[in-house]
């Protein structure tokens, strides 16, 4: 039995199980009615056997999602192989004939350092790797070597947390590369945005693209899998800048026992009544995250 034809088994059968397990898996609501292997692309990773599968997931109602799973594989034998479940973290499990029978275990990529730094030297050497129906073209823009030429360390990879729907790896303090789990066919905005922005124009206020990486098969148009990007210090996103400003928002509010001003319902659209004063205490309360709205904005 064949790799691909293994693992095309493997994954109709176990896929579903292992999607409803991840956080960044966004059909947990819906009734998953079949899946099945797209794509097998083998990436080269050191000694372990390292692979992208891009798999399509069809559910009872509704439209099918397109997954990109980075997975890497552990030879075990025996009763070792159950083990490798127990916390999620292993994907498909299978057995084939290569001289001798053995058990052939997928798990995270993104768990190996070698996985994640191959993923990086692929876009600065602009590589692209073969797959059964189509393949990865990993490409580096003008501003990589600027970007790694001021490193102050090697690069060491790292996963960061907190990413819901998709997965990102920072490269010491030079790089992040925020990898898609939930793909479709197009080269995604903030990609093609961001490449414009990087390479024809001198806009200096967003993080510049230094790479990406896409798959197209045959006759089919590109997928955006990954943009790499120069990596900002920072302590967080507008997302938990608002959460933050909202808790903080309510403890302040909570402090005052008179009842609130009424506020007069604004008649003219929002942008128009944006210039309206706010009345004194939601301006105390409210202001100063409005300020940062304001900056983030422009």
């Amino acid at each position: 039995m064949s790799l691909y034809e293994g693992l095309r088994r493997a994954v109709a059968e176990q896929l579903a199980a292992y999607l409803l397990k991840q956080r960044w898996f966004g059909g947990k609501a819906r009734q998953i009615r079949s899946t099945e292997l797209i794509d097998l692309v083998p990436v080269q990773a050191g000694p372990a056997e390292a692979f992208v599968l891009l798999a399509r997931v069809e559910y009872d109602g509704g439209p099918g999602d397109t997954y990109v799973l980075p997975l890497i594989s552990s030879s075990v034998s025996g009763d070792q192989s159950g083990d490798q479940s127990a916390d999620g973290s292993a994907l498909l499990n299978i057995r084939r004939q290569d001289g001798d029978i053995r058990d052939f275990v997928l798990t995270d990529a993104l768990q190996s350092g070698q996985f994640l730094s191959a993923l990086l030297d692929a876009i600065e050497a602009k590589l692209t790797f073969t797959g059964t129906r189509g393949g990865i073209r990993a490409a580096s823009t003008d501003v990589f070597q600027d970007i790694r030429a001021g490193s102050s360390d090697a690069l060491r990879p790292r996963v960061l947390k907190g990413e819901q729907s998709n997965s990102s790896i920072a490269y010491g303090d030079r790089f992040i590369l925020k990898l898609f789990r939930r793909v479709e066919e197009g080269v995604n905005p903030d990609l093609e945005i961001g490449r414009f922005l990087t390479e024809e124009t001198r806009f200096a206020n967003v993080a510049p693209v230094a790479g990406s990486l896409e798959y197209r098969a045959e006759g089919g148009g590109p997928i955006t899998l990954g943009i790499l990007q120069r990596f900002v210090p920072n302590e967080g996103d507008a997302w938990r800048f608002t959460l933050k400003s909202l808790e903080t928002f309510w403890e302040q509010a909570a402090k005052h026992s008179s009842s609130p001003q009424a506020i007069t319902q604004a008649t003219a659209n929002p942008v128009a009544a944006y210039d309206s004063a706010l009345p004194p205490l939601a301006s105390e309360l409210i202001g100063p995250y409005l300020e940062k709205v304001e900056l983030l904005g422009k």
